[in-house]
């Protein structure tokens, strides 16, 4: 996850990036925390149609890798 990246980088398996790594659990589960809060909210989402807008990162870009879009639109 979040180290995974810097400990290769720099050929060191005993950094630790406690905050970076939770950062990047926290992002993870967001999507699927989204979706929880709006069917609680709506009282299920049964037969509800849902817009989902906003899916690239960057304004004026149709790439959507990376986006958590696509998790949220599964939960959903």
């Amino acid at each position: 996850m979040g180290g995974v990246a810097a400990r290769q980088l720099f050929d060191r398996p005993d950094l630790e990036f406690p905050f970076s790594e939770g950062a990047v659990r926290t992002n993870a589960a967001s999507p699927t925390a989204a979706a929880d809060r709006l069917e609680k909210l709506l009282e299920g989402l049964d037969g509800r149609h849902v817009l989902v807008l906003g899916v690239a990162y960057r304004p004026d870009v149709a790439d959507t890798r990376w986006s958590p879009s696509e998790t949220l639109t599964l939960e959903l």
